[in-house]
Order: structure tokens, then C-alpha cells, then sequence
């Protein structure tokens, strides 16, 4: 009866009054004195609107990160300890969990992953790190029974990349700014058993679940941190400081460090937008711009795919090589794409980073073997904007130029539903799964009409939301909005794919 009324208590003051407590997938709580207490989730609450508070709780057998990371900005390290507690959802018990190593995919990351230990309930477990040294396969004490939890311990140390190495620059160093992605080992999705195809050399390789994590990061003192969800504690002893940081419901967790960055902050409703630049001069574009930009295109994207959830969205400026890279609740923008844009190719690369908020973010999807989903929802986003702020003139002209490089693509054997690992190079990549697949999206509009094409992709980020969605499921979602096959459309735009 206690905990019943200290979790009631704890809605209440996180739910001024007149607020309305909404779950995904259109849920809400009746009887909110049916959530049990629990302090982890209940900070993580903290990293999202009031409003969608509850979420953390539905989310309560989601996998848990529990992280420590110590930067060495001399060496080029970061030290780590986790605890990922993980409750078992499939059907049939497991002996392992295995973990995906992004850090030490080369074309990718180009950082150093190694993993020091593996321990459970305080005892040394046996584990394999595969050839190409991306997964981590961890054997439990006993088996894992479907609905039991277990908690595992991995102590790891990640070397990243400095200018000029490999990878797209999202686990490195430069210009006196650290980039963390990957920087530490990330469970598989479980379906049926692990799911953890082979990386490719272009795209992207984050396939997760929506995951909770607390982080503790320590840095040299005068570092500043952007990152996935909202700090909580900032405690400075000596020469380094400490950051704490819940994330909220996350596919992963990214920082940005640097001693060098300038904050810019806006408000939309509830929503702090920051944008973090580094220091330059003669920029095309303004810091000021790409803020009023950010706020521009996360009002339009709520009002066609509904609310963003977080209390925050980061931008912030990195030494990256692929123009923008998208994570939970922020994203790194290539130092130079602010500098050398113009406006109109630099409000597409913001609207195209702020749109995976929602086609990565909150819909999750298989980014490796079928990137198109979310790759494709992010580029068509970008029209949408246009459409909805600047008319459809802008929309058009933007919607020809796509035609114009997908017409570019001379190898007939590629497919925009391809899987990453057909794809040699990232021209030909961004041709098919960006370009092409958004002129299928056009067409889809086309045969069913704009009412049930916006229903359609409204429903699919409500009813998706912190999940995973598969290629079948949203096309069979397109066919249920409109009440009526569209077999003869598919077959044309995706069957015959060679």
C-alpha cells in the first residue's frame, strides 16, 4: 500500500495539475496507483515532457544500462564499466546475450573496442569476440527463462579515432571535441534469436531496442557535454568534472565533449532546443540560423507525426565526414556543412537529422538490412517541411532534384529495398535507399491520396512508437488506412525489385 501511494505521490508532482498523461501507442493510465515504485525509472523520467512520463514505466522490462566512462583526452580512451540488466522476452530460454562492438567496425566508427571483462553476480563469465571483432557473445551462469531478468557486469576500454583516421568521425577527436558513439558494447536485438547481420561498409549499423541508461561520465574539467537525454548532476573535483544523465527511452547513447563549445538555446512549448557550435568565422550559415531552423522544423514534424516526447533536441557541431549523424534526442552536425551550405541544403540536412527523431528514434527499424524504412521516412520528411512552411513550389523543386541523381544510378541490379551490404559506395547508397525511396513514397501518396497518406504516417508513428517496425508492417499498414489492397502498386515499386 505504501509504494501505491508513493508512486501516486510522485505523479502528482511531476504532473501539475491540468496535465494529461498520455502512454505510447495511444495508451493512458486510468489508475495510476498501478505503477510499482521504482527510483530508476522514476529518474528517468526526468529526461521527458510530464506529459509523457508514464512512458518509462510501460517500458519497465526494457534492457537497462547502468554506465561509467572516465575520458583521457591525452591518451585518447575512455574507460568504462556497465551493468545491463536485461529481462527476457522471447519465447524460448537463452544461454547468452550478445552484444553488437560498434566502435570496432572500421569504415564506420574506425575506433578501438576491448573488452577487459564479463562477470554475473560477482562470478567470471566465458565470452567470444568474433572474427571481425563487432560481436560480443556473452554465456550466462544458467539459462535465461522467457519474463526472468538477469544483470551482467562488462569492465571495457575504447580507444577513438583522431583526424584523418577512418570511420565517419563519430567516435573520435578533433579540433579539441570528442564524439561518442559506439563507444561502448550494445546489446543485439532478440527475435527469434540475435539478430546481428553482417555490418556494411556504408549506412548506418545502430539495430537496438528502445533501452534505458543512467551514464556517469568524468572529463577534463573545463569540458562541456551535449549528449542523449538530460543531465541530472554536474559535480566538479579538481581538474575533472563529473556528469550524470538519464536518458529516457533511447536506441542508444552519444556525448559531444569539448571545452570549446558556444550554446545557443530556443524553447518550443516544453522543448528546449540547444545548438552547440564551435567557434569560426565567415559562416553561410549562422548559429542563430541553424537554431531558428531546428525550431522551424520540430514545430512542422509535430504537427504531421505527432509529439516529440524528450525534454530536449541537441544539435551540436562535430568533426564528422557525413554532413549530420542522428542518436535519441540530439545529433552531430558536421562542423563544416555550417560554414560551406547554402541555406536551403543546410535546412535540409537539419530537417533530414531532426525527421530521424521520429524514423529512428521513436520507430525503430532494421537500419542494416532494410535501411530504406528510415532512411527513405527521413528524406520525404525533408518535402514535407517544404511543403507545409514554404508551399509546394519549394517541395517540387526539391522532390525534381531527387529524381534527377536516383535517374543518376546507372546499375539496374541495385534496389532501393536492397540491404546495406549490396551497397559499394555511399553515392550509390544515398541514390537508391534516400532518393528512390522517397519517390516510392511520392507515388504511395499518389495512389492513396494525401489524407490517408499523413493518417498513415501518423498511425505508423503512434502505433510503432519505442518498437521496432519491419517493411510488411508498414505497407500493410497503408493498406488497412485505405481499406483496400494495393498489391498491383507494390508489385510494380517493390516485388519486382531485382
Amino acid at each position: 500500500m505504501y509504494r501505491f501511494s508513493l508512486a501516486l505521490l510522485i505523479i502528482c508532482l511531476l504532473n501539475p495539475l491540468g496535465w494529461k498523461i498520455e502512454g505510447f501507442n495511444g495508451l493512458t493510465f486510468s489508475d495510476p496507483t498501478s505503477i510499482q515504485f521504482d527510483s530508476f525509472l522514476v529518474r528517468q523520467g526526468r529526461a521527458l515532457q510530464p506529459r509523457f512520463w508514464t512512458d518509462i514505466f510501460l517500458l519497465h522490462q526494457s534492457p537497462r544500462y547502468t554506465i561509467r566512462g572516465s575520458i583521457n583526452s591525452d591518451s585518447d580512451v575512455i574507460d568504462g564499466k556497465m551493468e545491463v540488466k536485461y529481462t527476457h522476452r522471447g519465447r524460448e530460454a537463452i544461454n547468452n546475450l550478445v552484444f553488437r562492438l560498434l566502435a570496432n567496425a572500421p569504415t564506420l566508427y574506425g575506433g578501438e573496442l576491448e573488452i577487459i571483462s564479463a562477470s554475473q553476480t560477482g562470478k567470471i563469465l566465458p565470452y567470444q569476440v568474433n572474427s571481425d571483432r563487432t560481436i560480443l557473445d556473452v554465456t550466462l551462469l544458467e539459462p535465461l527463462d522467457p519474463g526472468e531478468t538477469t544483470a551482467i557486469r562488462i569492465e571495457f576500454r575504447t580507444k577513438f579515432a583522431t583526424l584523418g583516421g577512418s570511420g565517419y568521425g563519430i567516435l573520435g577527436k578533433a579540433r579539441r571535441a570528442i564524439s561518442l558513439a559506439g563507444w561502448y558494447p550494445v546489446l543485439c536485438v532478440y527475435q527469434d534469436g540475435w539478430q546481428n547481420p553482417n555490418l556494411a561498409p556504408v549506412g548506418d549499423a545502430v539495430y537496438t531496442e528502445t533501452s534505458l541508461y543512467e551514464v556517469e561520465l568524468t572529463a577534463p574539467r573545463d569540458y562541456q557535454l551535449v549528449s542523449t537525454g538530460t543531465t541530472i548532476g554536474r559535480v566538479e573535483e579538481g581538474e575533472r568534472v563529473w556528469y550524470q544523465v538519464v536518458s529516457g527511452p533511447a536506441r542508444e547513447f552519444a556525448a559531444v565533449l569539448s571545452p570549446r563549445l558556444e550554446n545557443l538555446v530556443s524553447q518550443v512549448g516544453s522543448i528546449q532546443i540547444r545548438y552547440s557550435t564551435l567557434p569560426g568565422d565567415n559562416a553561410r550559415n549562422s548559429p542563430q540560423d541553424g537554431l531558428n531552423l531546428a525550431a522551424e522544423i520540430l514545430k512542422s514534424y509535430e504537427s504531421r507525426f505527432g509529439r516529440y516526447p524528450w525534454n530536449e533536441l541537441d544539435l551540436v557541431d562535430s568533426s564528422i565526414t557525413i554532413g549530420g549523424f542522428e542518436f535519441s534526442g540530439m545529433m552531430m552536425i558536421d562542423y563544416d556543412q555550417r560554414f560551406e551550405r547554402s541555406r536551403i541544403d543546410f535546412l535540409w540536412l537539419l530537417a533530414h537529422e531532426i525527421a530521424h527523431q521520429w524514423w529512428y528514434g521513436l520507430v525503430g527499424s532494421d537500419q542494416i538490412t532494410a535501411p530504406w524504412l528510415d532512411e527513405a521516412l527521413a528524406t520525404y520528411s525533408v518535402l514535407i517541411h517544404l511543403e507545409d512552411t514554404y508551399g509546394k513550389d519549394r517541395a517540387q523543386s526539391m522532390l525534381n532534384s531527387y529524381r534527377i541523381r536516383a535517374d543518376e544510378v546507372n546499375d539496374t541490379t541495385r534496389h532501393f529495398t536492397d540491404p546495406a551490404q549490396k551497397f559499394e559506395s555511399w553515392q550509390d547508397y544515398n541514390r537508391r535507399v534516400y532518393y528512390q525511396g522517397t519517390i516510392f513514397l511520392e507515388a504511395l501518396r499518389g495512389e492513396i491520396g494525401d489524407d490517408a497518406f499523413y493518417r498513415l504516417i501518423r498511425e505508423y508513428a503512434g502505433r510503432y512508437r519505442y518498437k521496432i517496425a519491419q517493411p510488411p508492417e508498414f505497407l500493410a499498414l497503408a493498406e488497412e488506412i485505405t481499406g483496400r489492397k494495393l498489391t498491383d502498386f507494390y508489385k510494380r515499386w517493390i516485388l519486382a525489385a531485382p
